[in-house]
C-alpha cells in the first residue's frame, strides 16, 4: 500500500535534508577528494622528474608507459582536486564549496574521463 501511494518532497524540505549532509560528509568527502588529488599530481609529477632524470631517459618501453600513467594520473588529479569549486552553483543544497557553473562541470568531467580512460589505455 505504501509503494503505491507517491508524495511530493518540497523542494525547501529536501534543501533542508541535503544541508545537513553537505556541512559535514560532504565537505569532509571533498576535502578528502582534493588532498589526495594534490599528492597525487605532486607524486606523478616527480615520478615524471625522476623519468627524465635517468641515464635511460624514455628509451625504455617501460619509462614510456610509466610515463603515460603518470600524465593520466595528473590529469585525472587535477580534476578531483577542485574541492567542488568546479561543481554549478545551481545544487549548492547538495555539495559543499559549489560555485561553478555548467561549462566548468563539463570541464571537469572530461577531465576526468580523459584522465581514468586514459590511464586504463
Amino acid at each position: 500500500k505504501r509503494l503505491q501511494r507517491m508524495d511530493k518532497i518540497a523542494l525547501h524540505d529536501l534543501i533542508v535534508d541535503y544541508a545537513k549532509f553537505r556541512d559535514s560528509h560532504g565537505k569532509a568527502w571533498a576535502v578528502l577528494r582534493g588532498m589526495s588529488g594534490i599528492t597525487s599530481i605532486i607524486s606523478s609529477s616527480v615520478m615524471i622528474w625522476m623519468i627524465l632524470r635517468s641515464n635511460k631517459g624514455l628509451s625504455t618501453t617501460q619509462h614510456r608507459l610509466l610515463l603515460g600513467l603518470c600524465i593520466f594520473d595528473i590529469i585525472l588529479s587535477s580534476s578531483n582536486s577542485t574541492f567542488n569549486a568546479l561543481t554549478p552553483s545551481d545544487v549548492d543544497y547538495a555539495a559543499w564549496n559549489a560555485i561553478g557553473n555548467e561549462v566548468t562541470c563539463d570541464a571537469q568531467g572530461f577531465l576526468g574521463s580523459l584522465g581514468g580512460v586514459g590511464g586504463l589505455l
